[in-house]
Parts: C-alpha cells; structure tokens; sequence
C-alpha cells in the first residue's frame, strides 16, 4: 500500500480546482489508471489511450469506492468528485513526483536509451540490490503511465531505486526526469528506435539527452563512448558531471579488457580509477559486457563500492524474453523477440555467431518495426549481416523481412521466407535438429513468442 497523500496537494501538483465539499485534509492511499485495481479511497486517473478512454470508466471507478477521479474534461452523472486538469497523463506524472518526495532518503537512478535500456536497469538492479532494498521499473512500465506506477510501489524502507524511461516521441523524457529527480541518469546508446516519429538520430539524442534536466545532488550523467553520437557530447544542460563507459574507446572512465565466455557466462576486467575489478555475468555478447560497466559506473557515481558492485553483477537476471538462453533437449534457443531494431539484431546476430562453436546456427527473425522511410534498407542490412557471420540458414517472417531474404539469400545463406505465422512455425520445427542452436528475434507486435511455444509444446514441455 502507498502512503497517503492529502487529496489538498494532489490537486494543487495537478492544476486542479478541488470540486465543492471535498475534504482536501483527505488521505489518499493508492492512485490508479485501471478500474480492476481500484480499492475504496482511492484515486482514478482518466487516462486517454489509442484504444481506451478512461473517461468512459469513471463511474464504474466510483461504483468501487474511488474517493475521486482526475479527468480532463468532466463526466456527467459520474457518481462522485471530480478533479479537471488540461492533460491527465502530466497529472499522473506530477502525482508520482509528489509521491517520490516523500522519500527524500531513497537514492534514484534513472535509465533510458535507443536498445538495452531494460537490460541495463536489470544490471543496474542486481549490482546495487547488494547496498539495500532497491526498487526497479518493472516490465514494460517505463513510459508516462508505468514510470508513475513504478513510484507509487516505493516503501519507507526503499533505499535505491533504477527507473527506466522510454519514449515514443518528442517531450516525453523531460517531464518522467523532473517527476523522478535522479542523482544519476543513464543513456545506453543512440541507435534508429522511433526513427518513424523522430525523423533522425540526432533528434532521438536530443530527446533522450533531456533526462539531464531533472537530474539532482552530484547530477552525474553515464554515457556510452563507444556510441558514434554519444561519443560526440561534452556537456549536457543539467549534468554537472559525465563519466562514460566502454570496450573500444581506452580513455573512457570505465573500460572492460580481458574479455572471454564460456557456453552461459561472460567474464571480463573492469578497468577505473578506483581500480581494476573481475565481473562476471550469466549472459553473453560484449553488449551485456556494456550494460554491466553501466552498472559499476552508476555505482561509482553514487560513491558506492566498486567492487561489490561488480560482484552483484553476478546477480544478473534477464528481463523476459530478452536474450533468455532456453535449453529444449539437445537444442538451444535464444529468445530473444520482446523487440527489435537493426542494433539490437546485430547484438544477436553476433551473439548467435560467436558462441556456440561447432553447432549449425539458426536464425528465426521477424519484422523490425517503426523505422519509417528507412525500413528496406535497415532489412536489407540485416540480411548482410546474416552472410556476415556465417549463419547457417534463417526463417524469415513478415513483409519487410523480405528485403531481409534478398540480400542473405544472395549471399550464400539458405533462406525461407514466410507471410503466415503457422507456416513458419511448421517449417522451423521441421527442421530442428540435436545440437542446434536457434536465435528467435523480432518486434513486440510481430509476436514470435506464439512460435515459441509452439516449439516448446511440440517437445512435451521438457524445456527450460
């Protein structure tokens, strides 16, 4: 359960007018969007979504005991108060803010980026879970809805807490970085996710770069060098301070050398001022050894200890479906499709490439998704890189993917291509043989995890 809020100052974050009669000394103990969660006192937030109008469901919210409800335009014959403010997403960011003070003693790090961002707040997570109790976004909560959501789960004994934040467009990092107010923030990298809504790369670093302004305390902002934007930046409006992490770039603050794997693990040197450190962490791909230095930098950053925060990255555990290493009898799969984008599919690819020697390599790939004007090209790329790294063949689903298949096909790779997801589920079981191992990527919306559990039913459920 939250701690209570007085209604009084909800509605003053907010820019709302308390409706006639209200109590404003009234406590408030949990703030939803969603009517399934809905307790009595507490207080509904009527958000407007591509599918959903929270508007249509206030007085159902009021028939479950809400105490209020925060609306952009009122309802009639609603059933109960009724909080008015211009835009009820910035309202729920507000109220998140207002409850984030409330724990001025919690220590806050927020994490944003193009691809990795999710799998660097896991790191992040597991090394400073070693300091105290630590809260972290959890799922795919990290827009202006689920950063709010995060907040709102912060207890009195918290004393961490990694927040991711994504974005969809331009404005939406600023107001999440103001409403946290971290002591560190984090940008993994500046790839072509969104490319569609933000037009071009240097825009998405520019939108992503906002989290700065709402940094707080050192303001110590953790880059990766070895990104070609990120690489480029000096200052930052809100950072006082930037430490950068990498492999290639030798200058950067903190460098991992001596890097190796064996069939699960990867292990490498952390190499900083403070000292040289061993990491090693259950996962593999020189892109996780980027996400641990991110989490050994923040840790510095928060003048914690190195050393213990490089041994918490043992602790490491993979969000779901996000290079999830899956053993299915003598076969072995990558899962990898909660989404995709041409960055993210050349860590795979390579991933998939470099490990697992002596074994054939199969790629089972779907659209990438968002990448507006630039989609063919970016597809095409990734068939190059299929004939790159040797793959051994590839199963390829969706119509951008065909682009994908002209390209690996004419080098050399043994190529289908499939419009029907249940052709392609049938193929790829066909094939399967002992000693395979099978990388299966894609976007969120193409829903490649319908083919695996297809597979995994089809082998009586042995896998784990």
């Amino acid at each position: 359960m939250m701690r209570s809020l007085p209604l009084g100052d909800i509605a003053r974050a907010i820019g709302a007018q308390l409706p006639g009669g209200c109590d404003p000394a009234q406590q408030i103990t949990e703030i939803s969007s969603d009517t399934r969660t809905i307790v009595p006192g507490s207080l509904f937030v009527a958000i407007e979504g591509e599918r959903f109008d929270g508007h249509a469901y206030v007085q159902a919210a009021f028939d479950k005991g809400a105490a209020a409800a925060v609306v952009a335009r009122p309802v009639e014959r609603a059933g109960g108060p009724q909080l008015v403010c211009q835009n009820t997403k910035n309202a729920l960011i507000a109220m998140g803010g207002l409850y984030r003070d409330l724990f001025e003693s919690c220590r806050f790090v927020a994490v944003t980026g193009s691809v990795g961002k999710t799998t660097t707040k896991e790191m992040i997570y597991a090394a400073l879970r070693r300091f105290g109790k630590t809260l972290k976004t959890e799922g795919n909560q990290n827009n202006e809805i689920g950063m709010p959501a995060t907040l709102f789960r912060l207890q009195d004994d918290t004393r961490l807490a990694v927040i991711e934040m994504g974005m969809s467009g331009f404005g939406e990092i600023a107001p999440m970085t103001r409403a946290v107010r971290p002591e560190v923030a984090v940008v993994t990298n500046i790839g072509v996710s969104h490319l569609e809504a933000m037009g071009t790369r240097e825009n998405i670093l520019h939108e992503k770069l906002d989290i700065a302004l709402g940094l707080q305390g050192p303001k110590t902002l953790v880059l990766c060098s070895d990104n070609d934007l990120l690489s480029t930046v000096t200052q930052v409006p809100g950072a006082d301070h930037i430490l950068r992490y990498a492999i290639a770039d030798k200058s950067a603050d903190f460098v991992a050398g001596s890097i190796h794997s064996d069939r699960v693990s990867t292990f490498f040197t952390v190499h900083c001022k403070e000292g040289d450190f061993p990491v090693q962490i259950p996962c593999l791909g020189q892109h996780n050894v980027l996400n641990a230095l991110a989490a050994i930098a923040v840790s510095a950053a928060l003048g914690l200890s190195v050393a213990t925060a490089a041994s918490g990255c043992a602790d490491y555990q993979p969000a779901g479906m996000r290079q999830r290493l899956v053993q299915c009898g003598d076969i072995t799969f990558i899962e990898d499709c909660y989404n995709a984008s041409p960055d993210s599919m050349r860590a795979s690819i390579t991933l998939l490439a470099q490990n697992f020697p002596g074994r054939r390599k199969i790629a089972v790939l779907a659209d990438m998704l968002e990448l507006g004007e630039h989609s063919q090209q970016m597809h095409r790329d990734v068939g190059q890189m299929l004939c790159d790294n040797g793959i051994d063949c590839a199963f390829l689903y969706g119509p951008q993917m065909l682009r994908c298949a002209e390209t690996a096909t004419a080098g050399g790779v043994d190529v289908r291509h499939f419009a029907d997801k249940p052709a392609l589920t049938a193929a790829v079981i066909a094939a399967l043989a002992p000693g395979d191992c099978v990388l299966v990527k894609g976007s969120r919306g193409m829903k490649l995890e319908e083919v695996l559990e297809e597979i995994y039913h089809t082998n009586g459920g042995t896998c784990r």
